[in-house]
């Protein structure tokens, strides 16, 4: 994973934020594209990914959400992301599809974007649109994976300034 420097806490929001709405956009196309209509798991896969993306922003809502009201909806934010990364994983493993290690060569490029400022589903447009489907669900998978540890760091902060109050 890439370092995060301290003090980035407002980053690391805007980042998380970011990144769950990319991964919902990424999720509506995916479903879209690789499960018939009417399959209950699109149903499922979009939940996730909207309840993911609706818990991160209340918990990033500062001047109006408690500590504890944080610490909740991050957790429950890491749940959901966690259950849709399952999906996409087990879906992997039913197509025969690999999903890549910290050695595959798109991995450090990966990494690399995953960090960036400013990123919308144009940001991955490219990737996620792409037609291998090896390379739409890795590159899910690991903005799911990176979504997840901003969020860890992020529930950390949280707690350790609670201690501190």
């Amino acid at each position: 994973m890439i370092e995060i420097k301290e003090n980035s806490e407002a980053f690391e929001q805007s980042l998380s934020i970011q990144k769950s709405e990319i991964i919902y956009d990424g999720t509506l196309f995916f479903c879209k594209k690789y499960l018939s209509r009417g399959n209950p798991i699109i149903d499922r896969m979009l939940e996730y990914a909207k309840n993911a993306n609706q818990n991160i922003a209340i918990s990033q809502l500062s001047s109006i959400t408690s500590k504890k009201t944080k610490i909740e909806h991050t957790k429950i934010s890491i749940e959901f992301l966690l259950q849709l990364q399952s999906i996409y994983k087990e879906f992997s493993q039913i197509n025969q599809i690999y999903i890549w290690d910290n050695k595959h060569p798109y991995s450090k490029i990966l990494k690399e974007l995953n960090a960036k400022e400013n990123q919308t589903y144009e940001t991955y447009k490219k990737a996620l649109e792409y037609k291998d489907i090896e390379i739409r669900v890795n590159i899910l998978i690991s903005v799911i994976d990176y979504t997840i540890y901003l969020l860890k760091i992020q529930l950390k902060e949280i707690k350790k300034k609670q201690s501190i109050s």
